[in-house]
């Protein structure tokens, strides 16, 4: 980087994509499906094509519901895309802390450095060591991630969220692995909780 620091680490992606269309006698829906992970084992081919499978089925049956306030239970790959949305949402200075995002049993966490995470490095497109930075601490924004040029224009210090998508282009800020942790209810539990009246 422009501060004279060099470094180099390794690592293996491995990407599935799975394209089809579903279709009945009435409608048809065009369905892509894709995931990556670090490690050929984190897959199962079947489990994929079985996931792929049930979305397809689920895109043909599925109706819009009435306009109301109800609860809801996010499957995982719609969960993906509610905190993308959000990673893409925020920008600094962001929000105030402790503004009110979502209910009091969400938190989100940005982690360069998780085990196994698909981007996963010791440091950022600018040299800075990665860190585990919580963005929604139980439902009330914690902390903005930053770049050099982000942090320096908020008055605060880069969380390591600088990433460069080739060497042809200077690096920008990103999120890293974000994530919902897990929480500790059975998911049978949690759909039987939001079924209830």
């Amino acid at each position: 980087n422009s501060e004279g620091m060099q470094g180099g680490y390794r690592q293996t992606l491995i990407h599935i994509s799975l394209s089809l269309v579903a279709g009945h006698s009435t409608a048809t829906a065009p369905i892509r499906w894709s995931r990556t992970a670090r490690t050929l084992a984190t897959f199962s081919t079947a489990l994929f094509g079985d996931e792929t499978a049930r979305l397809a089925a689920t895109t043909l049956e599925g109706r819009p519901p009435a306009r109301s306030a109800v609860p809801a239970l996010f499957a995982p790959a719609a969960a993906v895309e509610v905190i993308r949305h959000l990673a893409q949402s925020l920008r600094p200075p962001g929000p105030a802390q402790g503004f009110p995002i979502g209910s009091k049993l969400l938190s989100i966490i940005d982690d360069g450095r998780l085990p196994g995470g698909i981007v996963s490095a010791p440091f950022d497109g600018e040299g800075v060591p990665t860190r585990r930075t919580v963005v929604v601490d139980h439902g009330r924004f914690a902390a903005m991630t930053h770049d050099c040029d982000s942090a320096a224009a908020s008055t605060a210090k880069s969380t390591g969220n600088s990433r460069r998508v080739s060497f042809r282009e200077s690096p920008r800020r990103m999120p890293s692995n974000f994530f919902l942790p897990p929480g500790s209810d059975d998911p049978a539990d949690l759909m039987a909780e939001a079924a209830r009246p």
